[in-house]
């Protein structure tokens, strides 16, 4: 780890409030490694960028927080791996991990985009999924701020149930066409941190487990 012990924030949305076991069993690593993280989990939130917004503002409004993780609850991430991430020191850092589809030739697909060059055992992408996505202190602060800057600021939702954090939120996750192509949240939030002047970094040896269904 770096040498100010970090305190990450694992922030994982959980419609239905429901997570995998896998996920439970990373949580339990990351105890037993002794890391210092507070979970934040938010279930039956059925809009995924409002979600994600929420997670940001908890983390924002927590100054004791350094790191802000990331982690959907069907991914495994193991204690090795968010060490590794750490130790890069990096402002955006993601892990690859298998969406649920197949290629024409039945490979993996990876929730990442185009590479754009390399930084030691990093690659440079242009944009990654956040299943497993640590952002620093300095980089979501820099997206809060240029939320604020435009105006992109509302009161949390009065029918949220549980600890919202929070009052004000910042609308940092959004979705929408940008030169000609429709953008996820999470593509879309990878496009705004580019804009700001952050590489987006992945660590392609960690390997991570994606569950769910999908056809064969």
């Amino acid at each position: 780890m770096s040498e100010v012990q970090a305190h990450i924030l694992i922030g994982t949305p959980a419609y239905g409030g429901m997570v995998h076991m896998d996920f439970v069993h990373s949580l339990l690593g990351y105890q037993q490694a002794r890391f210092k993280f507070t979970l934040a989990t938010l279930g039956n939130e059925s809009l995924i960028t409002r979600a994600r917004n929420t997670l940001m503002s908890m983390f924002h409004h927590r100054p004791d927080l350094t790191h802000l993780l990331f982690l959907d609850a069907d991914v495994s991430l193991a204690a090795e791996s968010v060490q590794m991430m750490l130790e890069q020191q990096r402002d955006v850092i993601g892990a690859p991990v298998a969406l649920k589809g197949r290629n024409a030739e039945g490979g993996r697909i990876f929730n990442i985009g185009r590479v754009v060059g390399e930084s030691g055992p990093m690659i440079l992408v242009d944009r990654i999924g956040t299943a497993a996505l640590m952002l620093s202190r300095r980089a979501v602060t820099a997206l809060v701020d240029d939320a604020i800057a435009q105006g992109r600021v509302y009161e949390r939702m009065k029918t949220l149930r549980g600890d919202g954090g929070p009052a004000i939120h910042y609308d940092v996750f959004g979705v929408g066409v940008h030169e000609g192509e429709y953008l996820s949240e999470d593509y879309w939030v990878c496009t705004t941190l580019r804009r700001l002047g952050f590489d987006v970094c992945v660590l392609p040896d960690i390997v991570t487990q994606h569950h769910g269904t999908m056809a064969a």
